[in-house]
């Protein structure tokens, strides 16, 4: 009788931690929204139709030699609007929040063929909070077209300082 309460005591042990460990182990791998930090993050891209987004400039080119990047204040939300967005190569379009005034989180990147573009918009993984400051940065894409800020090449001016545009969300 004992040796048959032993051997269901150490089953009822095994499927415990069996259920334990898979339970943590589902749990551990979610990704949510406000867990995603910026040396994590796997964000996917859309394919972009550049007949869609490219609107040229003033002197009618549609491949720029220079990096030019402008977003403004807007609206809170789940996506953030960048209004000129020049690019001499395939790039990623990044929004992170603040810390403490440098780069913080990254909360979405979209990526862009080279070209001129206005009016660009990049879905993020959590929303922005009214009043706080945001800061959108260029990666040059390393080729595989999956962001990686790791991998993929921040885009700092030839003075060395980073390329980035700030905004506040309202």
């Amino acid at each position: 009788m004992q040796s048959r309460f032993n051997k269901a005591t150490v089953s009822f042990l095994l499927a415990g931690l069996v259920i334990g460990f898979a339970a943590g182990y589902t749990y551990s791998s979610s990704n949510t929204k406000d867990s995603v930090k910026g040396d994590d993050i796997k964000a996917d891209y859309i394919e972009v139709d550049p007949t869609a987004l490219t609107g040229q400039n003033s002197s009618g080119q549609n491949n720029p030699s220079d990096y030019v990047l402008e977003a403004s204040n807007q609206l809170a939300g789940s996506s953030v609007v960048v209004s000129s967005v020049s690019l001499p190569t395939k790039s990623w379009i990044a929004v992170a929040d603040d810390s403490n005034g440098d780069i913080g989180y990254i909360l979405g990147a979209q990526r862009l063929p080279a070209g001129v573009y206005q009016n660009v918009t990049v879905e993020l993984l959590r929303d922005t909070v009214s009043e706080m400051p945001y800061h959108v940065v260029v990666f040059e894409d390393d080729g595989d077209d999956i962001f990686n800020h790791k991998s993929d090449i921040l885009i700092t001016l030839s003075d060395g300082s980073l390329l980035v545009s700030d905004f506040v969300a309202n």
